[in-house]
């Protein structure tokens, strides 16, 4: 056969010429050549196709296949939409399809698309607009360094039709979306972490050139894993609103944005295999800002604002807002930051975390708890072991580390167990040598409540007051050594000396001190 767009053959025709209906019955191939003046041939292969005149429309039954350069699209019953310009020339408008599946294939990068039903939808050029494809909607981009991958219920494609190729511009995604990016191996280069996106809706945008894509959005409750390819690589799971992911060049995750978020993060492999016990991290926040490294798509910089909380085992904080610094692994908090432990417990303006050491830093308005050390045996009411220690500072610095066990309280300190009190400007305690100082205007209040029992019935409490610029209390000997120019007052005695050793007696004892030597100008 031979018409005016193009020419083909069969097993068998039939024509009417009242109808102007051609029945091609077996084994048709058919080679259309649109009019326009960038199109390009479209090849028709099919079992048999009927061609309605009338209805501008060409069937092929029970299947049928189309192939134009580098793109390709087959499936059940093809219908052929035609369209008439007014001067005589007939194009292609519409292909639907049912079980079908495409291709379109472009340098750097291979598109693969199916579904229960597809529309593809063609400029006066022969180029597609714009693809449409329902039920059990896959699509597939592979390029130079990652695949894409999306699943839905439903997804449409749009192209700009540029010369002569039609350039992905965006794709759009509804019921039950899942965008899948993967990277693929490459010389000289880690695989980043894959990226799962789940949702209701997801928008898909591509960069210049339809080869990569720039951001990807979802509107309602959606899920985003991190799936790990390296052994260092953790596995997180957010769950949010509004998400907005940005990509690099390579289709490497730069930007991510959120709301109503709520994060899980597990340890890495290599972290399981120092500490098979490594707690699993969960964060939340009313907003969540991150930023990746571009080369390896690795997290370098978090920030969550709006009624932030975490949690690492035991560990559990909350601020207004926190921010963290993936490359020197420290997490800052504020706007009334609180963090605790099975330790205790601590409020300030300003806490910084070192996730490397467990070291924290707290700034402004410092206010701390810490449970009973259950490992010191002998009590004293400096140091006491079954009382919790309280104190208040403008900072406060502590850490954890092996052998390096301190606290550190500066400006206006102040710390107290039930009744007894201490003040200082600065005040530190070495959980390890079971020490406390104190500098700058040192004040301790003792008080000591006489033992119930019949030869004390009728005594009361008795307080010891004891200013000094200096003060050691080492836990070891219970000797606090007061020196600077000392003043200690309490019921009928007033002393001053250059220096004071006060031994605390045993928690058992009668009187809480033992004995006290003043030396200097007494």
């Amino acid at each position: 056969f031979h018409f005016k767009n193009g020419e083909g053959h069969s097993v068998g025709a039939y024509y009417d010429p009242p109808s102007k209906d051609l029945f091609m019955k077996h084994d048709v191939v058919v080679d259309w050549h649109p009019a326009g003046k960038n199109a390009k041939p479209l090849h028709i292969e099919a079992p048999s196709l009927q061609y309605r005149e009338a209805t501008a429309e060409i069937d092929l039954t029970p299947t049928g296949r189309m192939t134009r350069e580098n793109t390709a699209l087959e499936g059940d019953n093809p219908v052929i939409h035609l369209h008439d310009d007014g001067a005589g020339h007939k194009y292609v408008s519409r292909i639907d399809a049912a079980h079908a599946n495409g291709t379109d294939d472009q340098p750097g990068r291979h598109l693969t698309y199916a579904a229960d039903l597809v529309w593809v939808y063609y400029n006066d050029d022969h180029l597609i607009e714009r693809v449409v494809a329902e039920g059990n909607a896959k699509l597939t981009s592979t390029a130079t360094t990652s695949q894409t991958e999306v699943t839905a219920h439903h997804v449409e494609l749009f192209f700009d039709p540029q010369g002569k190729e039609s350039l992905l511009t965006h794709v759009t995604c509804d019921g039950k979306a899942v965008v899948t990016s993967k990277p693929l191996p490459a010389p000289g280069r880690l695989l980043s972490d894959t990226h799962v996106l789940r949702s209701e809706a997801i928008g898909m945008k591509m960069r210049p050139g339809g080869r990569e894509i720039e951001q990807v959005s979802s509107h309602p409750p959606s899920t985003l894993e991190f799936l790990p390819n390296q052994p260092a690589s953790h596995h997180r799971s957010l769950q949010g609103n509004d998400m907005v992911i940005g990509y690099a060049p390579q289709n490497r995750i730069e930007s991510f944005r959120t709301t109503d978020v709520k994060t899980t993060t597990d340890p890495s492999a290599e972290e399981l295999r120092r500490n098979h016990a490594a707690p699993a991290t969960a964060t939340g926040s009313r907003i969540l800002t991150a930023r990746f490294d571009p080369q390896t798509s690795e997290m370098v910089f978090m920030e969550q604002n709006d009624n932030f909380t975490y949690q690492a085992g035991d560990r559990k904080a909350h601020a207004g807002k926190a921010t963290f610094d993936k490359k020197q692994n420290v997490m800052t908090l504020d706007n009334s930051a609180s963090v605790s432990d099975a330790t205790g417990s601590t409020t300030a303006d300003h806490v910084r975390l070192d996730e490397n050491t467990g070291d924290f830093a707290a700034e402004g308005n410092v206010s701390s708890l810490r449970l009973p050390d259950k490992e010191q045996k002998n009590n004293s009411s400096m140091l006491s072991s079954d009382t919790p220690l309280h104190a208040q500072a403008q900072k406060m610095e502590s850490s954890n580390r092996v052998n390096s066990r301190h606290t550190r309280y500066e400006g206006n300190a102040l710390m107290w167990q039930g009744a007894n009190r201490l003040s200082a400007d600065v005040v530190e305690i070495n959980r390890d040598k079971h020490t406390l100082t104190a500098d700058g205007n040192v004040i301790t209040q003792a008080w000591e409540q006489p033992k119930a029992d019949e030869k004390n019935k009728n005594a009361g409490a008795v307080l010891t007051v004891v200013h000094a610029p200096h003060l050691v209390y080492t836990d070891a000997d219970r000797l606090a050594f007061y020196s600077g120019g000392v003043q200690l007052d309490r019921p009928e005695l007033h002393l001053k000396s250059k220096e004071l050793h006060a031994w605390l007696a045993d928690s058992k004892a009668d009187s809480q001190l033992e004995k006290a030597f003043a030396d200097g100008a007494v």
